[in-house]
């Protein structure tokens, strides 16, 4: 899934990454096919998703787009969901990093994504979650 983002205060077009070809790999790590995509499993794979982000294996237009990815397949029909925000300022740290009239806002999206990621950390090492690779 490639997207395309035209930057309304330059008009710069942003393309993504295509990460269909690494989705699959994360999906077996979870245990899921994409067509089976629910609440816990859709945590799982972006706690993942983050993890390798954090490590250096994915980078920042990857991280946005398995953001765009999974806020769209699941965390948009559960709105009161830690996911919820986290996908959503995922999915937009392509366009923020790159466009100077909201750059400033950069922090406030990492630390959503953060939160998310310490909260789903805490879970798994208090037994809650599936175990970390």
């Amino acid at each position: 899934m490639r997207k395309i983002i035209k930057s309304w205060d330059t008009g710069s077009i942003i393309k993504t990454k295509n990460i269909e070809a690494i989705k699959q790999e994360y999906f077996q790590q979870i245990g899921a096919c994409s067509n089976e995509l629910d609440l816990p499993k859709a945590e799982e794979l972006f706690r993942l998703v983050i993890k390798d982000f954090k490590k250096g294996v994915l980078s920042l237009d990857e991280l946005s787009s398995f953001g765009f990815y999974i806020f769209h397949a699941v965390a948009k029909h559960h709105p009161l969901s830690g996911l919820f925000k986290a996908t959503l300022s995922a999915s937009e740290l392509n366009f923020v990093v790159r466009s100077p009239s909201v750059y400033s806002n950069l922090e406030l999206y990492l630390k959503d994504i953060d939160k998310f990621f310490e909260k789903r950390l805490s879970e798994h090492e208090n037994g809650k979650t599936t175990s970390i690779k």
